[in-house]
């Protein structure tokens, strides 16, 4: 028999994520601190999700709860990013926009179509959050990165949004763990 405590690490690390990423803010005039403050934060959803599948205790409200996280993270981000690194954000402004305006019909799409604002963990979704997070990273150290690279991370950030909002489209019941439009529909029914 797991232990219950286990249980709720992951929900215990998606709300340290909330109360962390306003933290950002007070500390983005320091690069190391908001640094480690981004690391610290990209590794705790990580774990999680690991943890929330790998002990067998995912559940609705814990995936709200992530996803949740997911969204106050980026937030913070966006507002860091545009006060502290302007140039690089008016420079990308529209593949910036893109994203948002994609992100933003998806959520409202999933608000009218389920009743609820909700993300799906899509493996493009997965791996848009390990190369955002790595390029902040690099940013935050650097102060620059490569633009082909750059251009690139973004590309990728937007597809898995496409990706999600023709799921959200066409989808009767909604599978948060579903892992893309083109895998077709699974068996698992979460709502």
């Amino acid at each position: 028999m797991m232990n219950k405590g286990v249980k709720k690490i992951p929900n215990i690390l998606s709300i340290s994520r909330i109360i962390l990423s306003p933290v950002m803010l007070a500390v983005a005039d320091r690069p190391p601190v908001l640094a480690a403050l981004i690391l610290l934060i990209g590794l705790s959803d990580l774990a999680d999700g690991f943890i929330a599948r790998r002990y067998h205790c995912r559940s609705v409200s814990g995936a709200r709860l992530d996803s949740l996280g997911d969204w106050i993270f980026f937030g913070m981000t966006g507002i860091v990013f545009c006060t502290k690194y302007e140039s690089l954000v008016s420079e990308h402004i529209w593949e910036l926009a893109a994203i948002v305006t994609v992100r933003s019909l998806s959520l409202c799409t999933a608000r009218y179509r389920f009743g609820r604002f909700l993300s799906i963990h899509t493996l493009g979704n997965k791996l848009t959050v390990v190369l955002v997070f790595a390029t902040m990273l690099f940013i935050v150290c650097e102060s620059e990165v490569n633009e082909i690279i750059l251009k690139m991370v973004l590309a990728t950030a937007l597809l898995p949004a496409v990706d999600e909002y023709l799921i959200i489209l066409t989808s009767e019941e909604i599978d948060l763990d579903r892992r893309s439009f083109f895998t077709g529909k699974t068996n698992k029914k979460r709502s």
